[in-house]
């Protein structure tokens, strides 16, 4: 009887499916997102969430900073490219329902605070863009995380969050979890992943513990801090490549003495970003800035000269330098990929320029720090700029454009013959690109409104256990491709 009955309950266990693995993906944020509306947030942790929400028209490869179709299947521009054209996808709809229409693509566009273009549905059902300047790398912009398609049902910043990407929008516990879920309907294979929680922690230190006691099982974006333990954990991968992120020391060049470009020369010539980058990112793919562009977007070498203390007092006394006077360097307040240790690197940078003449006091000031930024309310500032996109145009226009002033143009350098010259590559390509450009990229280092330090690198580890994750030059968390292998048999007794 016995053996009879072990029979059978081996027939029934082969008959019932075969049990599957765990498949929900932990990812650790250091701090809470921002919202759930791509087209009102752009921090790089909101991102993280919705980028796997949302899609838009156009996208990057997996891997590159490729455009590649997404919710439109093609596209085509007028030849001074300024009208462009794109064909939907059809039978896609929105998480709540609602089906992709070229009406619901032009209603999303147009509520973007930030879309500063004319969008419109032709007769065909297309959607037409006309743009308010010639761009010839316009699907880079469109690329960008804040073009998110949204449903039309979804208010602006409201609820319910409605996309049309793999995952579907769960909830969020403010301040501690948000779950996204697997879009069965999704117009691509739907993702292996059933489930992913992005749990919320208080700073770095947190999410490194998390990773090493394995109650979390990615995260990303992390500063050089403590790296080496991660790598000492056998079941970690930590991986770092260099990004597309450049810290840069801001110089305000509407304050006297820095309206002179020879003080802007000497501040450059004074401090050395090799020894400072040997210092705070040791263990990563963080490197000395060779241009204010990452290389993933331009390969440029700068002629601003460095670690050159004698020539920074020589051009400093042909100024008429005033030794006896302090002035303010605004530290960023917290770490990023191109800034991971904002103290250490602004006392690095005082002690050289001391080393000339220079008095700097260094100034932390967390809740005024944007606004002062934005309104020149210092003498230097450390900064920086992560690229949305893969425009290498987009990237020098966000900070140094006249009219960037009063957003990211923090130097309040103005220059007709800069603009014009940046303006004039929106529409040029292949070697005619290449040269006008670099013209762009001299303009700068003659006139230094800033100075690149560093170019920040991505750097994130997660459990072996996540196959499939890569990190992406667009710093974009791309979860799609991601699958969870089944964790070890358990070693319990005989």
């Amino acid at each position: 009887m016995k053996r009879f009955l072990a029979a059978v309950f081996m027939l029934c266990a082969a008959l019932l499916p075969a049990q599957a693995p765990p498949s929900t993906l932990r990812v650790g944020l250091q701090a809470d997102i921002r919202g759930t509306d791509p087209r009102q947030v752009i921090d790089t942790l909101s991102s993280a969430v919705l980028n796997n929400v949302f899609d838009n028209l156009v996208t990057f490869d997996e891997k590159t900073l490729k455009i590649v179709p997404a919710l439109a299947t093609s596209w085509d521009s007028d030849p001074g490219f300024r009208t462009w054209t794109y064909t939907l996808r059809e039978g896609v709809k929105f998480h709540d329902g609602t089906p992709l229409t070229a009406e619901a693509v032009v209603k999303n566009l147009l509520a973007a605070p930030n879309f500063p273009h004319e969008a419109a549905v032709d007769d065909e059902g297309r959607v037409v863009i006309t743009l308010s300047s010639p761009n010839a790398n316009f699907n880079q912009f469109l690329a960008e995380p804040y073009y998110g398609i949204v449903s039309p049902k979804m208010p602006l910043g409201g609820e319910p969050v409605s996309g049309t990407g793999p995952f579907r929008f769960v909830s969020w516990e403010k301040g501690k979890k948000v779950v996204i879920r697997r879009n069965s309907d999704y117009w691509r294979p739907a993702p292996s992943l059933e489930t992913v929680e992005f749990v919320i922690f208080d700073g770095q230190q947190a999410v490194l513990q998390a990773l090493q006691t394995g109650a979390i099982d990615l995260a990303s974006w992390l500063v050089p801090t403590d790296i080496r333990g991660l790598k000492a954990n056998p079941d970690l991968v930590v991986d770092s490549a260099t990004g597309n992120a450049v810290g840069f020391l801001t110089i305000n060049t509407k304050r006297k003495p820095f309206d002179d470009p020879r003080v802007r020369r000497a501040i450059a010539a004074a401090i050395n970003p090799i020894a400072m980058t040997q210092k705070f990112f040791s263990g990563t793919a963080g490197a000395p800035a060779s241009s204010m562009v990452p290389p993933s977007l331009f390969s440029s070498f700068s002629k601003m000269g460095f670690n050159r203390p004698e020539e920074a007092k020589a051009l400093l006394a042909e100024a008429g330098w005033d030794a006896s006077k302090t002035y303010t360097l605004l530290q960023i307040w917290a770490a990023r990929p191109y800034m991971p240790d904002p103290t250490g690197i602004a006392k690095e940078i005082q002690s050289a320029l001391a080393a000339v003449g220079v008095k700097v006091k260094l100034e932390n000031d967390p809740q005024g720090y944007f606004e002062r930024q934005t309104k020149g309310n210092f003498d230097l500032v450390l900064n920086g700029w992560i690229a949305d996109s893969g425009d290498p145009v987009a990237f020098v226009a966000a900070n140094l454009h006249t009219e960037a002033i009063g957003h990211n143009n923090s130097s309040q350098w103005s220059s007709k013959a800069f603009d014009q010259a940046l303006d004039a590559c929106r529409v040029l390509s292949g070697r005619p690109f290449e040269q006008k450009f670099k013209e762009v990229l001299g303009m700068v280092e003659d006139a230094v409104p800033l100075i690149p330090l560093f170019f920040g690198p991505q750097t994130a580890a997660w459990n072996k256990r996540v196959q499939g994750y890569t990190l992406h030059p667009s710093s974009q968390m791309i979860l799609y491709p991601v699958k969870l292998a089944a964790p070890p048999p358990s070693k319990g007794r005989p």
